[in-house]
């Protein structure tokens, strides 16, 4: 609506279907989720090392989000106008801006569903809330200036702050280092046989 407000119906346009790209991205990890949040609800009852398995999981959100992102920007400069046609000039930029926030927000499933799991909603409401309240304000500061790129800007800014709010409040029941959301190596050789519920073949 800020968009259609600030820009005309061509620029909306660019920005609506840059936006639905990045919810392509944001797809697996959605769906996941749901796969997620009894196993979640499991893993606290039994108090089994919910920490780390969680951590893993956003660097699993994290890096197949990004693998997509990546893909989608190397040819998306030439792809875009091609598919949707010339007018939608604007709309890898657009692309490329969200690709931070996307990012975050992929990272940020775990989190919400350790929340939802937990009976604590308030803690998901409140980043929510607060993320809105982010994005209005760097909307209305940003479009008028930059237009889309500046609503783009302002989505990422939102997501992050989303994820940074539940990641905080994560780490302050379960403290960790900021750098194992990034850690490759645990993530494919220790994760997935969570992911399926199978044994670890270290533990045979």
């Amino acid at each position: 609506w800020l968009v259609h407000y600030f820009c005309d119906d061509a620029v909306l346009g660019n920005y609506m279907q840059a936006s639905k790209l990045n919810q392509v991205v944001l797809l697996i990890p959605t769906l996941a989720s749901f796969s997620l949040f009894p196993l979640v609800v499991t893993r606290l009852q039994e108090e089994m090392e919910v920490d780390i398995k969680l951590l893993k999981l956003a660097s699993i959100y994290f890096y197949t989000s990004l693998i997509i992102s990546t893909g989608i920007a190397i040819c998306g400069y030439w792809l875009f106008p091609w598919l949707y046609g010339k007018s939608f000039s604007m709309m890898y930029e657009a692309f490329l801006l969200l690709v931070p926030g996307v990012l975050a927000l992929s990272a940020a499933y775990p989190f919400s569903t350790y929340f939802a799991g937990k009976n604590a909603l308030k803690v998901n409401i409140a980043a929510l809330a607060g993320s809105i309240g982010v994005l209005v304000m760097f909307d209305l500061i940003l479009i008028p200036s930059f237009g889309i790129r500046g609503a783009a800007a302002a989505c990422s800014l939102a997501y992050i702050f989303f994820f940074l709010v539940l990641a905080y409040r994560f780490r302050r029941v379960h403290h960790f280092h900021w750098s194992q959301l990034l850690k490759i190596r645990p993530i494919i050789l220790e994760q997935w046989p969570l992911l399926f519920n199978k044994k670890n073949p270290d533990e045979d």
